[in-house]
């Protein structure tokens, strides 16, 4: 509150200023922002466990739709991998079905039926050195005949090599190897291939081969006439290209 002087006494008396009407406005925001600072600190807590607990829900949604995801696409990749390993083994199978028919075709060839039967089915193992077994054979103008007909078959038949061997089991002609590495003069009477098909079964056998160190499956057919045994022919598939066939 203000006194205005009236007189001259009274103007020398000073001015009264009154806070009492400022004061009480004061007053009540300093309670105001109390009680907001109460009702703050009352819900803080509340809000930040509720923050927290919407962050671990999310996280929980969140692994489990990753989860659910990844089931998914573990299933999808199973059974892409098990129709991919049905048309492999599909193609395996045909593949091999087709090199045991090979042998049996060879075997009824009447050059190479004519060549063995010279030889006869008493045959004995060669004595000689491979280099002069082989020179020999090359000299022979009726084993030429017969390596230029599996030489010239050889790629038709979609094998990687071809072998013939004797009663006795020496190699006499072959297609597909290099010079270093041919067969010629080497004895594979040890084989089970040979084993079955002197037996009249179709021989069949995993091996690593005895001149180039790759490993393969061998075919094998008896070459028979009038039922005397004369000798085998042999087809190999490298491992290889066999899984080649089964991804092509």
């Amino acid at each position: 509150m203000v006194t205005i002087p009236t007189n001259a006494s009274d103007a020398e008396m000073p001015l009264v200023y009154s806070h009492k009407e400022h004061s009480e406005p004061d007053g009540r925001v300093q309670e105001g922002m109390s009680e907001i600072r109460r009702h703050g600190a009352r819900y803080a807590l509340p809000m930040l466990v509720l923050v927290i607990a919407w962050g671990i829900a999310s996280w929980f949604l969140t692994e489990s739709l990753v989860h659910e995801r990844s089931v998914l696409l573990i299933e999808r990749e199973r059974e892409v991998a098990s129709d991919t390993t049905v048309f492999v083994g599909a193609n395996v199978g045909a593949a091999l079905a087709y090199m045991r028919g090979i042998p049996k075709v060879l075997a009824n060839q009447s050059e190479i039926k004519s060549a063995l039967s010279r030889m006869g089915q008493d045959v004995q193992r060669s004595r000689q050195p491979v280099l002069e077994f082989r020179a020999k054979m090359e000299k022979d103008i009726n084993w030429v005949r017969v390596e230029r007909l599996i030489e010239s078959v050889l790629s038709d038949l979609d094998v990687e090599q071809i072998l013939i061997m004797n009663a006795a089991g020496d190699c006499v002609a072959s297609a597909g190897f290099s010079v270093e590495s041919s067969p010629v003069g080497m004895n594979y009477r040890d084989r089970k291939y040979f084993q079955k098909a002197m037996q009249g079964d179709v021989g069949r056998q995993f091996a690593v081969g005895r001149t180039t160190n790759s490993p393969g499956i061998y075919y094998a057919s008896a070459v028979v006439l009038e039922r005397r045994f004369l000798g085998v022919v042999v087809v190999k598939i490298d491992v290889s290209r066999l899984s080649r066939t089964g991804i092509d």
